[in-house]
Parts: C-alpha cells; structure tokens; sequence
C-alpha cells in the first residue's frame, strides 16, 4: 500500500539562493567593486524669455534650484496645493525643502520635466522612494521601486523590507519578503542589517513557519546570537523569543545538553518551563498530537509502505522513502491494522479508513500514535478524498446497499442518489454530515478531481 504523507525531518540545505541563482551570487554581492559611477552632471530646468523661472527651491545645504510653478503644480499635487495656499513661500516665490539632498531634488526635477531618471545606487532609488511619496509623485515611486528591486543588495534585506513596507511598495515588500524567508539563516549571520532590528521585529520573524532553517536548533542560535550583540540590553528579552522556539522539533540531546545548560535559560525561570514541558512530552507515552507544526523547510514529502510479516501474526513494517534524498526508514509495529482500501493524509497525519470494518484509523508518525474510531455508515464509500484540509467522501445507495436491488438481485429501475459527505470526528465516534446529493445514474466507477479556478 502507497500514500503520501508528511513527515519531520532535518534535512541539510546543500544550496541556498537568492532570487534563483546559486548562493554565490549572494557571496559576490557583498564584495566591493572596482567600479565606481561617474558623477552624473546636475539636471537644470531651461528657460527661456517667453516662459522665466518663477519659484526657487532651496535644499539641505542652501543650493537653489530655479524652476517653473506651472510645471510642478501639473507634475505634482504637493506643489499644486502649496502654490495655491496663503503661505509664505508660495508669495516670496522661495520654496525650502530641507529634507531634499541636492543630488534628491535634481533627479525629481529631471523627472518632473522630462519623464525619466537614471538612478545608479540602490540608495539613490530609497531616497527617492521616500522623497516620491512625500512629494505625491507616484509615477517615480514606481520607477524608484523597480530600478530598488534591480540593485537589491544582501546586506540591506531587512532594511530594505520595513522601507518597502512603510512606504506601500507592494512589489519590493513581497521580493525581499520571500528573499529573507529563502535566505534567513545566512542573513542573520552577516552584517548589522539583522542586528539592529527591535525583539518584536526578530519575534515576528523567528514565529514565521516558512524562514528557511536546516533545524529547528537553528532558531534558538539566532536568538543567542542577537541578544549577545548587546547582552545588556536585550537578556530581559529571553522568554519572549524563546517561546517563539518550537521546542518539540529539538532533539532531546541538543534540549538537555545545550538549551538546559544555557545561561539565559537557566536563569530565566519561564524558559525552564519550557524546557521541562517539551521534554515532558517528548517522553509521554499519552501523547496523541503535537499542536504545533514543524516549519514547512522541516517538512519534506514522505512515501510510505506498509507490509506485514506473514499471515498469521499481527506484526506490520512501514517504510519511509525521502525522494528528496533517494534514501530509506522503517520500523515495526504491533497493532491489528484496518483493511483499508482508501488512506488519505490530512494535517500530516495517515487515515486507514476501512468500509468492511466500519473503521477509521490514524497514524500520527510525529508523535508515532495510533487512534481508532468506529463509525456509522450504510451507503457504499465509493471515494475517500481531501479539500480544504478536511476529509470528505463519495458515498451513494447504490445496488449492493439498496433493499430493493438486493431482493431482485438486479437495478430495481428507481434512481440512486450518490452524496458528498464530510467526516466529523467525535472523541470517540467518527459521524457522517452530507454536504450535497446528486444523482450519478448507473455509473459502476468514479473518481474525484480537484478544480482549480484561475482569473
């Protein structure tokens, strides 16, 4: 018998990229360039005697920039507004933009007046991401967040993320969102970018199921290495991002020898808790679920066979084949296994739903536990199937479950309705609710597809 499954398991990531390409273009953005721009020469709006200069814009350092009021009022409803209001500025015809570089407000301008900019630094394009939104010229923001996302350098990530973020830049949020997610350990390990983020930005960051880690040890070695970056300061944060630790998926060896024997956990009186729980429920032999879920770069696909000795004892094998690694597990079991021609998984956990024993039996192989229900129903289970992470089946009256067929021994002519059930697990029945009923005429076999709907 085959199925798939998920199962937990470290697996050693032997590359790790960024947006799709090797590690090593990673490696190669962090070394200095030889390279070094040329200065690009200051844009300077033209004027002529028909159309004058009528408004000066004074930037960070006093450098004056003469431009046209009707060309930035068109360009720009911030300008637009101030020109028309009863301020100072709009009436002296001095406009000081202090929070404008030099180098800032020529880009804008050559933006302004001729459509384009050219944008050589992934800190240029910030800036102008920043300055954009201020000054309510969305058309650059655009153009500053796509030249950003062309220049995006390793070390910024993070930085570069809360930017993205602050300022509503949906492209750049979702490619450095999935870059730090795809690249979470080496981040951490490199530069000031991770170092400087606040304990509830690194908590919002350790809780997320898809950083990519080799283990869940990981996790705990991060938040060491951030809280020793400034010890002082950030120890009254221990608990809060250890809690964020998915203790259970820690090897016991690694909780009791490193985690235990840790000094901000020994000290920390709610970490021990933790501690103790997790290895509580590590060595409890009541332990039915794990509440928590591995994190999804834990989680690798699983094929799984099962066999039996010989027929005359009740001693089963699985096996567990790793595509991802082409290798093998098993172990045995003693246990009166359902005969079961439908096995579903759902919420990493094996069904054996069994018709002929009125039966359903699940595995649980992250806490290795059996659990058997019995259940009520009359119909023929035609299909046992999984949508939306719930178990649903095919069930209908058809000849071998209808009276009236079985005492004519043929099709008694009425119409059989076929049904799409839901199971709903009791803590110690297992019942049927009918989501819908339709009529499938005389049809001896079936199977169920899902649909997706694409716009």
């Amino acid at each position: 018998m085959y199925w798939f499954a998920q199962s937990t398991r470290s697996v050693q990531q032997s590359t790790q990229t960024f947006e799709g390409q090797p590690f090593a273009w990673m490696e190669a953005s962090l070394q200095t360039t030889s390279k070094i721009p040329s200065a690009k020469q200051e844009f300077i709006p033209q004027e002529t005697l028909d159309n004058p200069c009528d408004i000066t814009l004074v930037v960070d350092g006093g450098k004056k920039f003469r431009a046209h009021r009707r060309v930035l009022s068109k360009a720009s409803p911030f300008f637009e507004r101030l020109f028309n209001s009863d301020m100072r500025e709009s009436h002296e015809g001095v406009v000081r933009l202090e929070m404008l570089t030099e180098r800032g407000l020529s880009d804008i301008l050559e933006f302004i007046y001729t459509g384009s900019v050219q944008i050589s630094t992934e800190e240029n394009a910030q800036y102008l991401i920043v300055m954009a939104d201020y000054l309510l010229l969305p058309q650059l923001k655009t153009i500053a967040e796509k030249n950003s996302i062309e220049k995006l350098k390793f070390r910024n990530l993070f930085s570069t993320y809360y930017l993205a973020q602050r300022y509503r830049c949906e492209k750049l949020f979702s490619v450095t969102k999935n870059h730090i997610l795809a690249n979470f350990t080496s981040l951490t390990k490199w530069g000031p970018d991770f170092m400087n983020l606040s304990s509830k930005e690194v908590k919002m960051w350790i809780a997320n199921d898809e950083i990519n880690v080799s283990a869940e040890e990981d996790v705990f070695k991060i938040i060491l290495s951030w809280i020793n970056h400034v010890k002082s300061e950030r120890r009254t944060y221990v608990f809060e991002l250890f809690s964020e630790v998915r203790l259970n998926y820690v090897s016991v060896d690694y909780l009791r020898n490193q985690i235990a024997t840790n000094d901000l956990v020994n000290d920390n009186e709610g970490c021990m808790d933790l501690v103790r729980d997790a290895l509580k429920l590590k060595d409890s032999k009541h332990c039915t679920h794990l509440s928590v879920k591995p994190r999804t770069s834990l989680q690798v696909p699983v094929i799984l066979v099962s066999d039996k000795f010989a027929f005359y004892t009740d001693r089963w094998r699985l096996h567990f084949y790793f595509p991802n690694e082409n290798s093998w597990s098993s172990f045995s079991f003693a246990i009166t296994t359902p005969r079961a021609k439908e096995v579903v998984s759902c919420h990493d956990k094996i069904y054996f739903v069994s018709q002929r024993d009125k039966r359903i039996s699940r595995y649980d192989p992250l806490s290795d536990r059996w659990t058997n229900w019995p259940y009520e129903e009359r119909r023929k289970l035609a299909k046992v199937f999984v949508a939306n992470e719930e178990i649903y089946a095919l069930v209908s009256y058809d000849q071998s479950c209808c009276p009236m067929c079985a005492l004519l021994r043929r099709w008694c002519g009425e119409e059989h309705q076929s049904f799409i059930t839901k199971f709903k697990p009791d803590l110690k029945w297992w019942e049927w609710e009918d989501v819908t009923s339709f009529n499938l005429g005389s049809r001896v076999k079936m199977c169920v597809v899902k649909s997706f709907c694409c716009e």
